[in-house]
Order: C-alpha cells, then sequence, then structure tokens
C-alpha cells in the first residue's frame, strides 16, 4: 500500500516538474518583450496588441482606443467573454488572469465591434476568480471625449441590473492625436503610460476590488496557489538559506526549486 501510494507521489512529482519546465521555457518568451501598456514607448507597444490593431478593418480612432481599453482590463485579470473557455483551461487561473502572461495570446477582436454604430461600443468580460459574474463596459464618444463606464452585471426577475458602476472620460486625441495611423504604428500613439494609470486607478482597479470584497469566500493567495513562473521569480530574490528553507517546506516548492537551479 505504501509502495502504491509512493508510486502515486513520484508520478505527481515527476508531472509537477514537467510543467514547471514548460513555464520556464514559455517565459523565456516574453522575457525581452514588452507585455503591459504602461510600458509602451514609441518604438514599441505590446506585440498582441500591436497586431489586435493592424487587424481592425478601416479602424478610427475610437476603434483603437477601445482596445487599450480591453487590454488594460485584461492585464488587471477580466476577460472577454467571446474568448472560449477551454483556451484558457491549460492556464494558471489561481487569482486572476494577469498573473499569467499568456492570456494575452487569447486576446482577440470581439464580434461586437464589427457590430457597433460609430459612437458607441459595448463589451462583456468575466472575472477569474468568479468566472458567473459578468462586468460590462460601456463606451460613448462625443466630440473628442470619450465616455467610459463600467459595472458588473447582474440578473435579478429577469432584468439586467448594473451594480459598481464607474465612470471615466477621457479625451481621445490625448493618447491618439492623429487621424490615421501611421506605418510605425506604435509612433502613432502618446503618453500611454498615463493612459494605463488612469484606466486602472480611476475605472478598473476599484471595480475588481468591489468584486473581491463582495466575495468573502475567496482568499488572496498565497504561494502555494501561485503559478511556478511567479514563485521562481521570487526564488531570485530570497537569500540562499531563505531558498534552502522554503523548497524544504513542500514537495511542490522542492520540484519548482529544482527546475530554479537548472534554469
Amino acid at each position: 500500500m505504501n509502495n502504491e501510494i509512493e508510486s502515486k507521489a513520484n508520478e505527481e512529482s515527476k508531472k509537477d516538474a514537467g510543467m514547471v519546465e514548460k513555464f520556464i521555457n514559455e517565459e523565456k518568451k516574453y522575457q525581452n518583450e514588452i507585455i503591459t501598456l504602461d510600458l509602451a514607448t514609441y518604438h514599441e507597444i505590446p506585440r498582441q496588441l500591436h497586431h489586435i490593431i493592424t487587424c481592425i478593418n478601416k479602424s478610427s480612432k475610437f476603434d483603437v482606443f477601445n482596445m487599450f481599453v480591453m487590454y488594460a482590463m485584461y492585464e488587471i485579470g477580466f476577460i472577454g467573454d467571446w474568448i472560449e473557455q477551454h483556451l484558457l483551461s491549460h492556464l494558471s487561473l489561481n487569482w486572476c488572469y494577469s498573473f499569467d502572461q499568456r492570456v494575452f495570446e487569447f486576446c482577440t477582436l470581439p464580434q461586437q465591434l464589427k457590430e457597433r454604430n460609430d459612437y458607441q461600443l459595448k463589451l462583456t468580460f468575466k472575472f477569474a476568480l468568479d468566472p458567473e459574474r459578468q462586468v460590462v463596459l460601456y463606451s460613448h464618444l462625443s466630440g473628442d471625449l470619450v465616455l467610459l463606464t463600467v459595472y458588473e452585471q447582474e440578473s435579478h426577475n429577469n432584468l439586467q441590473l448594473g451594480l459598481n458602476s464607474k465612470s471615466l472620460t477621457v479625451p481621445i486625441s490625448r493618447y491618439i492625436p492623429f487621424n490615421r495611423l501611421s506605418q510605425n504604428i506604435p509612433n502613432s500613439f502618446r503618453n500611454l503610460k498615463e493612459l494605463s494609470i488612469k484606466l486602472k486607478d480611476n475605472l478598473l482597479l476599484s471595480l475588481r476590488n468591489d468584486i473581491y470584497n463582495d466575495n468573502q469566500s475567496s482568499a488572496m493567495p498565497y504561494i502555494n496557489g501561485l503559478p511556478s513562473w511567479i514563485v521562481i521569480k521570487i526564488f531570485k530574490y530570497l537569500k540562499k538559506k531563505d531558498v534552502y528553507n522554503l523548497k524544504c517546506s513542500c514537495r511542490k516548492m522542492n520540484d519548482v526549486y529544482k527546475a530554479f537551479i537548472h534554469n
């Protein structure tokens, strides 16, 4: 019986070690790449965002701006409900999607973009902590100003209710000053770090925190709940004695340590 348990434990250990190795290899793809909107420059924006913008047919400033907002939402843990769930099943969604940068590989154009009018766009997102809860982004263009409203959507007696509503008005030309995108797409934009901070601090993070506070059953992530590639990053900042203590704490930490020393 003990041999059976030990054999099963060894198999699980090898499986975990294999997954850690996979995380390391996939992380290397991103080491020299801009991932987040606030790191964008005149010469480079996140690769997935660049791809999305080039895919928009006859893109307007309003369309491109909404893709910036969508990307910022992805960064903090929301993801479009048009993304099929099975595509995300192999990712490490322990707390929120933003813990695993590979989620941006599924950052695609929403179908609603093709059906909208010139002044309004409504997109629905879900949240990794509680995928049943939906968050709606409503974007309305008036002259040079975009009014952004996000709220949590709930159904009650067949009525759609908007809860925890947050709004923000943004001048679109401050971030997209030109009517046409240049051949060097990143050079078409300005102040993207400012935009990223404004969207997160004044609109998105407060809504996300409200959802956390409402969900009493959720806990902040502990180290065993984090993806292995993040634990490896933590190892890099620890003293040797602390690394040794952590790797002795459990089987998973020991497997991550093995991957760490071979990295």
